[in-house]
């Protein structure tokens, strides 16, 4: 299995139901890969990121605000691995 098709069996399971994949989602999850951010990573915010939003006060998560998230999330780690390296 590629690393897109992972992600769009993980957003569909999430979803509760196979759901169409926008092409601006499968172009993010190739930019994903392409930035190398581990899989592990993008499940993890992508769980927080939509579990927040789930509440009636807060309007529907979009794939920018979960690329945001997982941008941010990448960073951190990235620096933690360049800490732990030196």
């Amino acid at each position: 299995m590629t690393y897109v098709s992972e992600i769009v069996e993980f957003v569909a399971a999430r979803r509760g139901s196979p759901t169409l994949i926008s092409p601006g989602e499968y172009a993010a999850f190739a930019e994903w890969e392409k930035q190398g951010i581990p899989l592990s990573l993008v499940f993890g915010v992508y769980n927080v990121v939509v579990l927040e939003s789930a509440t009636p006060e807060k309007r529907e998560t979009t794939i920018a605000d979960l690329d945001a998230a997982i941008s941010i999330k990448f960073a951190d780690w990235l620096q933690k691995n360049k800490a732990m390296s030196a």
